[in-house]
């Protein structure tokens, strides 16, 4: 089984467009799959994904947040599935996990240690840290192993 081809809506007269970026990047990654040994499942996966891109009547700011949505299911099946991701994949990842899982509780712990609660906030930059550094480091471990593809998200 092969994938099937993404095809942009009117996005060659939009050169400097988000849309217009938002596909070439769609594009990129659809081309990355194509070289890499993907299981039948997989590319079923992914031509579910974009015939529904194809098929959509949506427009503008609409289709931009579609395009964005389908790439983002498109590289999380091939990290599922075949273990590779983009160049910053776990950095952008791991800054909001960890402000949720790290700053959060932090911030309400201080917070509620303190008896007060406009301290909550502090929590915040330190989980933004301590998950940049997460993410930062499996982004190194990704790349030594050859799991990284160029393309920035």
């Amino acid at each position: 089984m092969k994938l099937i081809q993404l095809q942009p809506k009117m996005t060659d007269s939009m050169l400097d467009d988000k849309l217009a970026k938002a596909y070439r990047r769609l594009h990129k990654v659809l081309a990355i799959a194509e070289t890499k040994p993907l299981s039948e499942s997989t590319i079923s996966k992914i031509n579910e994904k974009v015939h529904e891109l194809n098929a959509s009547t949506k427009i503008n700011g609409a289709l931009y947040r579609l395009v964005n949505l389908t790439e983002n299911e498109i590289i999380t099946i091939l990290e599922q599935d075949i273990d590779i991701v983009p160049v910053g994949h776990y950095s952008k990842k791991w800054t909001a996990v960890g402000i949720t899982l790290y700053g959060i509780p932090f911030g309400i712990i201080l917070g509620l240690f303190t008896h007060n609660m406009g301290l909550f906030a502090i929590g915040l930059p330190i989980g933004l840290g301590i998950g940049a550094l997460i993410g930062r480091s499996k982004d190194a471990q990704a790349a030594a192993q050859g799991r990284q593809y160029d393309i920035a998200i």
